[in-house]
């Protein structure tokens, strides 16, 4: 026992200075980024049950844990990995809904002896719950790239995969050995159970090509294209090919509001995946700009800093914007000279209009002119039809000053004017509309 007395077991390994420095360098590096995705750390125990980690099927054998028997009689074990451990918190606070953890310490495996591994190592990293479908993987990629530049290291290899469509291989082959040839990327072994259970192509040709199913970012690109949208894909396409150009998405949201939808079977979550990709990875210069009536529809990862360069936010329009957008429209539609105390009155009465109340307005008067040759245009009836028009801001003023309280906090003024200095008045009396003929 002598000679050990100053030793630490072969599992282990000292840190000295110089590598605690670094490591916490790269700690506090991470935990940044982390923490700037809204990710939550939280501090887990050191112990678990062992059954917990079997009953999850965490992929970790029971002779790599280290067990105990507590004061109870029941086996636990130094903490393997912080998956599972997070997992059951999620489902014992009973949480519902996106949760995002971070997490830092140490995890404890029994290893193989062999030089540079030991059975004790330090584990950083997120766990996304309840984020289905492809956003949460690529939400996951943009924080791995991110995370890249602070570690320092060559040659970086990044493994995905889907549980969903293992878990459909398994039930297609339905056999036992499946699971541990995939694990062990044994090609003879596969065809060894091909010819066995007589499974025939395309099925087969797929087998045959999983062990290998490893690359680069090119073959990632490559297998996520397969399985997008096609119309989604299209546009994306037809975008790069004319760039350089400006690619106007009016009203996003009515296209991507279903993406926490189960009922579409995942195709609402695929496109807002591979929209968001697009907009991570497209290197052509097209240049994005998207608008929305509701940005609560939107999914919050679309919001996220460095999916858009900016957010603008397009208030109701002043008296001296309404005279301008005016002025456009009068001229467009009616060849008139907006100008003058007439000018005053009908901004005036237009309190509260937004740019496409004010559009509609006018065209309502030239469509007028168009359908009945005797009518005639005057300043009464110019004032009687502005009079005759309730515009949204009156009809829900909550859900203006909704937004309004949205976009103070996450937005920039598009006009550079304070958000609200419109302030929305509520006219007295009830309002009672006519039939303008």
């Amino acid at each position: 026992m002598e000679e050990y007395k100053y030793l630490i077991p072969e599992e282990s390994i000292d840190a000295i200075m110089n590598n605690v420095s670094t490591l916490r360098k790269i700690e506090n590096d991470l935990r940044r980024v982390f923490v700037e995705h809204d990710y939550l750390e939280v501090l887990m125990p050191s112990f678990e049950y062992v059954d917990l980690y079997n009953a999850l099927d965490s992929g970790i054998e029971e002779e790599k844990m280290f067990q105990y028997i507590n004061f109870e009689g029941k086996r636990v074990a130094l903490r393997t990995d912080f998956t599972i451990p997070l997992a059951r918190l999620y489902s014992s606070q009973k949480e519902i809904g996106v949760k995002r953890y971070c997490y830092f310490g140490n995890v404890y495996r029994k290893e193989k002896r062999h030089k540079g591994r030991s059975s004790e190592f330090f584990q950083a990293g997120i766990e996304l719950l309840g984020q289905a479908g492809f956003a949460g993987d690529i939400e996951c990629l943009h924080i791995i790239q991110e995370t890249l530049s602070y570690l320092g290291l060559k040659d970086i290899k990044i493994e995905m995969s889907s549980a969903k469509f293992y878990k459909r291989l398994c039930e297609l082959v339905d056999d036992t050995s499946f699971v541990d040839i995939l694990k062990k990327r044994d090609l003879s072994s596969m065809k060894i159970l091909i010819d066995r259970k007589g499974i025939q192509s395309p099925l087969k040709d797929l087998l045959i090509q999983l062990p290998r199913c490893f690359g680069d970012i090119a073959m990632l690109n490559q297998m996520i294209m397969m399985i997008q949208d096609q119309q989604l894909k299209d546009a994306l396409t037809t975008a790069e090919n004319v760039s350089p150009c400006i690619l106007w998405i009016d009203e996003i949201e009515k296209g991507l509001a279903g993406s926490g939808n189960s009922g579409d079977g995942g195709v609402s979550t695929r496109m807002v995946g591979q929209f968001l990709f697009w907009l991570q990875e497209c290197k052509k210069q097209v240049f994005v700009v998207a608008t929305a009536n509701d940005v609560s529809m939107l999914p919050s990862e679309l919001l996220r800093r460095g999916r858009f360069d900016e957010l603008f936010f397009v208030d109701l329009p002043t008296a001296d914007e309404r005279r301008e957008i005016l002025k456009i429209y009068m001229r467009k539609y009616l060849k008139l000279d907006f100008s003058g105390d007439f000018s005053d009155k009908i901004v005036a009465i237009s309190e509260g209009f937004t740019a496409a109340d004010l559009e509609s307005t006018v065209r309502e008067l030239a469509y007028r002119i168009i359908a009945n040759a005797d009518f005639r245009l005057s300043e009464d009836v110019i004032i009687s039809t502005f009079n005759n028009v309730v515009p949204l801001s009156q009809t829900s003023p909550e859900k203006i000053e909704a937004i309004r309280d949205w976009g103070r906090e996450r937005a920039v003024p598009a006009s550079g004017k304070p958000i609200g200095v419109q302030e929305i008045s509520q006219k007295s009396g009830p309002k009672m509309r006519r039939v303008l003929v």
